[in-house]
């Protein structure tokens, strides 16, 4: 066979092709994929933990966003499985659905901006709503197990710093 500068081109370019197919074989032999979600168990196929941290509050907050996205019916479960019987005798399901209602008419949708400070009891996370607007949000869990709600508060900027939030 003649060995021309074309056929050598060639020959080098199927050798790097040949070595970039095999480093991507090793490498996902050697690491193990995740496993690849359903539409049904994940209809956004984002990771786990969406940004938020692997904390007590972190899950909270997470839920809650979930809950506030998901409309009437999640927001009610949410409030049902994270309030204890104590805090709903105080303030029951209708008034923090109002107040729930409040907030989802005033900013649409949530989604995590950033994280501004994180414990394991307490979040603090920048939220952007529907219109991109960003709004300064804490989360509060219980210091021990079960870990339910405390309180949701958003902190307003408007006229000076203020509080409206959901208390659990």
């Amino acid at each position: 066979m003649r060995h021309t500068r074309k056929t050598g081109m060639t020959l080098a370019l199927v050798l790097v092709g040949s070595m970039v197919a095999v480093a991507a074989t090793k490498s996902s032999v050697s690491a193990p994929k995740a496993p690849v979600a359903t539409a049904a168990a994940e209809p956004a196929r984002k990771p786990a933990t969406g940004g938020w941290p692997d904390t007590p509050a972190g899950a909270m907050a997470r839920h809650w966003i979930d809950a506030f996205n998901g409309g009437d019916e999640a927001m009610r479960a949410f409030i049902r499985e994270t309030t204890t019987p104590e805090s709903l005798a105080k303030r029951g399901i209708a008034e923090r659905l109002n107040t729930y209602h409040t907030f989802r008419d005033r900013m649409g949708t949530l989604s995590l901006a950033s994280i501004d400070h994180s414990a394991p009891s307490q979040l603090d996370a920048t939220l952007l709503a529907s219109d991109l607007s960003r709004h300064p949000f804490t989360f509060t869990v219980e210091n021990g197990p079960p870990y339910r709600l405390v309180s949701v508060a958003m902190k307003e900027r408007s006229h000076g710093m203020g509080a409206f939030g959901f208390h659990h």
